[in-house]
């Protein structure tokens, strides 16, 4: 269908194009960002302690060390501002994957076709979006993409090299997100299958090169860690995959028991005992239901349409090509380990979808094949209008979307109340002595991150800090703070008692800010620390 490229890691001057307006729009989103997202917290003060070279904190916050962290810990020197240190990274590699998709996209189309399916995910507004957010999967993205390419290289008998640095690349993808080493596992898979890519000596020569240099790193960072440090290896690695594995069935039968309970209720919140007994029978196709639903999400509705016109258009080749094979393998699996995932969390993010959607994008280069074919009608066989009017027309569906882009700005009240303790602390402590903040919003984290962002302690955000409304009312409990921002909403019909706790509990009002999602916010310090 294509002719094949000089190299496989060639960039054309149209894909470069593409991926310099992808890139260029990210930057724009990461320009616009007024404040980070909650998870970046953790990760952040991991970045911190490994930085400072505090060891006894790096898991204090996040579990696991995590190749992220470090990222964002060598890119510290260059911002000097964490922050922006921690979304640049993010945004680097976001950007960084367009490569290897051109690449990977490139081994199945003509330079024209794979510029546009390329443009498709550069112009996307859920990874445009995305790439600013200070999360572990923009950096998992590249290597996941260059393994994967990597091994379609091996398939097309390139040379058994490309397994074992595709073997690397999905290791180093599944140091920060653990989920790919569920492709790994399928990728070893499809070495097994009686195709005729593995026939022979082929099918062992190519599980050599593969599972070697994931057997050999495995023992020996093993080995090292025990003798290093006993338990050191819950550093890297974790018993999360045979967790979720192990607990999908007690999650299930949790979710059940839950709807048994609402059963028992006499009509719960207006509603028949009829649906919940049906809902309850139907728990398993929820889940199913979730997945599709953030699958259309993550690839943008005109683009899922693509992808399963590229399905159908494909539904030929796939019998005559082992590469089509081997990608939809990666998305079967991929599913499976997304549908544990539902059951474990309950919940779905785009983010976690391209473990799906980047071994299945090959097949919206297949949609965008049929829809150029059934264009090229309308002109002469040798005419370049069709290529430019699906470029338009992808343009014209994502650029309003990403115009209308959401910046948190309702989120700036608690950057703005942290940047203000921060500079209250400079002014009346310069020790850095350390300091409690309190609040009963679940934002105190990003309050609590601004206003210890330029101190050398790396320590975690401490849940306890953030107490319930009946505890509000304790003024012994108020008494371990030395700052405390009062939601004056659970106090509106009674504002004298807090005038009596505020009197107890030694408190100095500092300030008071409006939040759209919170209402008035009020921030006191407590004098005699």
């Amino acid at each position: 269908m294509s002719p094949e490229p000089s190299s496989p890691f060639a960039i054309s001057r149209p894909a470069l194009l593409a991926i310099f307006l992808g890139a260029l729009l990210r930057f724009f989103a990461l320009w616009q960002t007024c404040i980070i997202n909650t998870d970046a917290t953790f990760y952040i003060q991991q970045a911190k302690a490994f930085y400072h070279g505090l060891p006894d904190l790096i898991t204090a916050g996040y579990p696991y060390l995590t190749n992220y962290s470090i990222a964002i810990a060598g890119a510290f020197p260059l911002f000097g501002d964490w922050e922006m240190a921690a979304m640049s990274v993010s945004c680097f590699f976001a950007c960084l994957g367009l490569i290897p998709l051109y690449w990977l996209i490139r081994r199945f189309f003509s330079e024209n076709v794979a510029v546009l399916a390329l443009l498709t995910f550069a112009l996307s507004p859920p990874f445009i979006n995305a790439s600013r957010d200070v999360i572990r999967g923009p950096l998992c993205w590249p290597f996941l993409l260059l393994g994967v390419h990597l091994f379609l290289l091996g398939i097309e008998g390139k040379g058994r090299w490309h397994y074992l640095f595709s073997a690397l690349s999905f290791l180093f993808a599944a140091w920060a997100r653990i989920e790919v080493v569920g492709i790994a596992a399928a990728s070893a898979f499809f070495l097994l299958l009686p195709l005729p890519v593995n026939r022979g000596r082929k099918r062992w020569e190519g599980l050599l090169f593969f599972l070697g240099p994931i057997l050999l790193l495995g023992i020996v960072g093993i080995i090292n860690l025990h003798l290093l440090r006993p338990g050191g290896i819950d550093l890297l690695f974790s018993e999360r995959i045979l967790e979720r594995l192990s607990g999908l069935s007690g999650r299930y039968h949790e979710i059940r028991d839950t709807l048994s309970r609402l059963i028992e209720a006499q009509d719960p919140a207006g509603i028949q005992r009829y649906f919940f007994e049906k809902v309850r029978n139907l728990v398993w196709f929820i889940g199913l239901g979730v997945i599709l639903v953030q699958v259309v999400r993550a690839f943008y509705l005109p683009f899922f349409a693509l992808f399963i016109l590229g399905l159908y258009e494909a539904r030929r080749e796939i019998r005559r090509d082992d590469r089509l094979i081997y990608l939809l393998i990666l998305c079967t699996t991929a599913l499976l380990i997304l549908y544990v995932q539902v059951f474990h969390l309950w919940a779905m993010y785009n983010r976690w979808i391209v473990l799906f959607l980047f071994p299945a994008y090959p097949f919206v280069g297949y949609g965008i094949y049929a829809l150029l074919r059934k264009i090229r009608g309308f002109f002469s066989a040798e005419s370049k209008a069709p290529y430019a009017l699906v470029a338009a027309l992808i343009l014209f569906v994502t650029l309003p979307k990403i115009a209308r882009y959401d910046d948190r700005a309702e989120k700036m009240v608690f950057k703005e109340i942290g940047g203000y303790i921060s500079r209250f602390e400079k002014k009346n402590s310069p020790s850095e002595d350390l300091f409690r903040i309190g609040a009963g919003i679940k934002e105190l984290i990003l309050i609590d991150f601004y206003a210890k962002e330029e101190s050398r302690n790396a320590l975690p955000f401490d849940r306890e800090t953030l107490i319930s409304p009946e505890k509000m009312r304790d003024a012994e409990t108020l008494k371990r703070f030395d700052y405390f921002i009062l939601n004056t909403q659970p106090f509106e019909q009674s504002a004298h008692e807090w005038q009596r706790l505020e009197k107890a509990a030694g408190f100095v009002r500092l300030r008071v800010w409006d939040s759209p999602s919170e209402g008035r916010l009020i921030l006191y310090h407590r004098e005699n620390r």
